[in-house]
């Protein structure tokens, strides 16, 4: 079946060529005709179809004239608007044409393109054709000339502006990268000398050396090093904030506009009264820079020359001064930097008012475009927003609003008295008044939606236990949002969440130093009430004990009476009550004194003023935990032995941590220090 289904396809592919083959070349192609013929078009005619346009052309190509060139290029257009073919077909045929012919033909060919832009950007053609012109236009543009075929550069730029949107990125400088263009000129002064004395020499074999005085500038080494070498600024701006290099580019370019100014420009006239820089617009001439020594006194007499070599100064000048997006934050120029570049402006401006011809015309044309530029930064700052503004969806009708029912006179006496919170009927209302009291439900311990820190964290002390042989990857402190939880929770019931911890790097690190105390926390506490368990049993033995031998000695033969056992019962509780209370305050009045805080540390670092004293006191409570203690030494010393003494109450497991830390004032001889800590305690 597959073999039948390939021949089948193979010879209508054929027929279809043939057909149209013949018709292109008789010159009697219906496209309307076609279609009735072809009708349902699938993928094998589509493409027999395109086949016969690009084979008649490649065969043809060279006996064709420009209109007929047009007329095929409407027929492809045609068929592929009726489907007969691929909306590609007509771009392939103008790539074709344009890899063959010559630069001058492909200029007249061109302007089928531009004529046709509408097509292009239909829905039908847009998203097919736009990468193959992309592509068939930046092939024709490596093909030309960048000093020769200026204006058909322009015009295919242009073309490619109007084709594609303006928020296109591909047509967008995004990260404002510079040309990485160099400028080559000589560095030698040896072989500047030769060069110009060979040249006078040539021109004094010519008689030609009274003409090159009179209308030439005097040209030395140092002026020829300082003029080219303003390229390396003009091409990399950014070497401007560099100190060195902006003063070197400061003494050069005052010498050069010096030199410009002292030598001005005649406006020049032919005898029928033309200025002589009026050329036709299919005549001008764009070189890139010559550095020849023998040319820069002939350049700087060319007025078009003056004005490239100026207009760069205010092109360079807006990027200094500009807000852009990509500049870093150490890129900011000096009031003294700004103020040059204000007053060089002002030199430039002037120069290119006083460069022939027209001046001023040209200096208001060049302002104009740099005013526009200012648009263009600042639209790129915002991420090159989308200028077309989409219509806003009028589906929806506002609906008429009906007028709100007045409140009752007495609604202020029945919400004072009967708690009731609003007058209407609707469900915001029945909501409020299920209970009276709202506050006061708010405030219920059911609505108390936080777990315990014992209940969220023991899945995770659990995992970190090396006994259970649990996987890192599978710890619950390296998800995400369980550490976000736990972040959350710490903050609202944990002391902890406010101790820093100077060696912890991440937050998977952080929470595990966490759980480690949490669980010596949670042992304690377990321990603490089996204890509580165990003195309550003890204590309820030893009550007991007297009456078992009150009734033995009376041989049972008495009852108690129920008012005296109660109140025995009821002393032994007071007498537990007091002696848990008075162990709870032992505990927190410990747990008060024997805790340094941050404060503590604080004013402990700032009042020892000897840098050996501290270092010594530090090194002596550290000394059991100093394996465990890392800093950065390119702190502050107060900031560095601050971090260290709060790593070592986290560290340090020592349960009177401040009587050691008063015992190593002492034995520093600091008893001021010491005494002023204890009574800062108390």
């Amino acid at each position: 079946m597959v073999e039948v289904n390939t021949d089948e396809s193979v010879q209508k592919f054929d027929f279809v060529k043939k057909y149209f083959l013949d018709c292109l070349e008789l010159n009697s192609l219906d496209v309307e005709k076609a279609c009735d013929k072809f009708a349902n078009a699938d993928e094998t005619t589509k493409i027999a179809i395109e086949h016969s346009f690009r084979t008649y052309v490649v065969q043809n190509l060279t006996r064709m004239t420009i209109t007929d060139m047009h007329s095929i290029l409407n027929l492809s257009v045609s068929a592929a608007q009726k489907k007969l073919c691929l909306p590609t077909t007509p771009i392939h045929l103008l790539n074709d044409m344009l890899s063959t012919l010559t630069i001058e033909k492909c200029s007249e060919i061109f302007c089928y393109l531009e004529e046709s832009s509408h097509i292009w950007k239909s829905e039908m053609f847009y998203s097919s054709v736009k990468n193959y012109l992309l592509r068939m236009c930046n092939d024709l543009l490596k093909r030309l000339s960048k000093s020769q075929n200026t204006v058909f550069s322009g015009r295919i730029h242009l073309f490619l502006a109007k084709l594609f949107p303006l928020a296109e990125k591909s047509g967008l400088n995004l990260m404002s990268h510079f040309s990485d263009n160099f400028t080559r000129y000589t560095n030698n002064p040896e072989a500047f000398e030769e060069a110009i004395n060979k040249n006078k020499s040539d021109l004094m074999e010519t008689d030609d050396i009274n003409d090159f005085s009179t209308h030439s500038m005097p040209i030395d080494y140092n002026l020829y090093l300082k003029f080219w070498s303003l390229q390396d600024v003009f091409c990399r701006p950014n070497t401007c904030y560099d100190k060195l290099t902006w003063k070197l580019f400061t003494s050069n370019a005052g010498d050069v506009l010096e030199a410009l100014k002292g030598y001005k420009l005649e406006d020049l006239k032919e005898e029928s009264g033309r200025k002589m820089d009026e050329y036709d617009d299919m005549n001008l001439y764009f070189s890139k820079y010559l550095t020849s020594e023998k040319l820069l006194d002939l350049q700087l007499n060319d007025s078009n020359f003056r004005r490239q070599i100026l207009l760069q100064f205010l092109i360079l000048f807006q990027y200094l001064t500009a807000e852009v997006k990509f500049k870093s934050s150490s890129q900011v120029l000096s009031d003294e930097q700004l103020s040059w570049i204000k007053s060089s402006n002002r030199k430039v401006t002037e120069l290119l008012k006083e460069t022939p011809s027209q001046g001023s015309k040209f200096c208001s044309g060049v302002k104009h475009i740099l005013e526009r530029e200012e648009i263009w930064n600042k639209w790129k700052n915002e991420s090159c927003p989308n200028f077309v503004k989409e219509k806003k969806s009028q589906t929806h009708t506002k609906t008429a609003s009906k007028r709100p029912r007045p409140v009752s006179s007495d609604f202020l006496l029945k919400s004072s008295t009967n708690k009731v919170f609003l007058a209407d009927s609707s469900l915001m209302s029945k909501l409020c008044n299920v209970n009276h009291e709202n506050l006061e439900v708010c405030r219920d311990n059911n609505r108390q939606f936080l777990p315990l820190l014992k209940e969220f964290f023991q899945d995770a002390i659990e995992q970190l236990d090396p006994a259970n042989q649990v996987e890192k990857q599978y710890f619950l402190i390296n998800q995400t949002d369980w550490a976000w939880k736990g972040l959350r929770l710490l903050a609202k019931r944990s002391p902890y969440y406010f101790m820093q911890n100077q060696n912890v790097k991440t937050i998977s690190e952080y929470l595990e130093a966490i759980c480690g105390k949490l669980n010596k926390d949670f042992n304690a506490e377990q321990q603490a009430e089996v204890q509580n368990s165990k003195n309550e049993v003890e204590k309820g033995e030893k009550d007991a004990s007297p009456i078992d031998e009150n009734e033995d000695t009376q041989g049972n033969d008495e009852e108690f009476d129920d008012d005296q056992a109660r109140s025995i019962r009821n002393e032994n509780d007071e007498e537990m009550a007091g002696e848990e209370k008075n162990e709870i305050d032992d505990e927190q009045e410990s747990c008060k004194e024997n805790f340094i805080d941050c404060e503590l540390i604080k004013f402990i670092v700032e009042n020892i003023g000897d840098e050996e004293q501290l270092k010594k006191l530090v090194n002596n409570l550290t000394k059991l935990v100093s394996d465990k203690i890392d800093f950065e030494n390119n702190d502050d010393m107060q900031v560095k032995y601050k971090k260290i003494l709060q790593t070592w109450t986290e560290m340090d497991e020592r349960a009177d941590l401040l009587n050691v830390l008063i015992n190593e004032l002492k034995e520093l001889d600091r008893h001021d220090l010491a005494a002023k800590v204890e009574s800062r305690l108390k």
